[in-house]
């Protein structure tokens, strides 16, 4: 089975979206900015339905924040076409957690780009990162079990630079 087979099975985080004109660049494709946006509003959406959203925030005072994302831009996305977001819990610890989304051109079926994301959990009242509680853990440990037999996405990991051959 390849990845796109595979990321055809996870959860979907959010709506299918329709990409808007006024989100496109000079180039005529979906400008980068807006690929973090619809990965920022997937991870909302992830969180939320696996009860982590608003609800959660406000009854525990916990929240999550960005420590570090890598996008990786694999192919085109125009105005009018449709994209929906998969994503799959790659790793957690005690504060954190190390996710994986993929947005899926609708209509073409190919990988359009994927986000690789490392968040903290951070209580709220005091700012800084917090354990989570163990209804918190069981949620990614049911998330990371769900996929763990899978095999690793091909751009996790990935460090950015210019590949060169050496000199012999």
């Amino acid at each position: 089975m390849d990845i796109l087979e595979i990321e055809r099975t996870l959860p979907q985080a959010g709506p299918v979206r329709e990409v808007e004109k006024a989100w496109c660049d000079y180039n005529g494709h979906l400008n980068m900015a807006w690929y973090g946006v619809l990965f920022e509003r997937a991870l909302d959406d992830m969180l939320e339905d696996v009860g982590l959203g608003a609800d959660w925030r406000a009854r525990t005072g916990g929240s999550f924040f960005a420590l570090a994302t890598m996008h990786h831009y694999l192919r085109e996305v125009l105005a009018g076409e449709h994209v929906r977001i998969v994503y799959r819990v790659l790793d957690f610890d005690a504060k954190k957690v190390h996710a994986f989304f993929t947005m899926l051109h609708e209509e073409k079926g190919f990988r359009a780009a994927t986000m690789e994301i490392l968040f903290l959990h951070v209580n709220m009242t005091t700012r800084r990162s917090a354990e989570m509680d163990a209804d918190t853990l069981a949620v990614f440990r049911r998330l990371r079990e769900s996929t763990q037999n899978l095999p690793w996405p091909p751009e996790a990991g990935a460090k950015i630079g210019i590949r060169r051959k050496r000199d012999r």
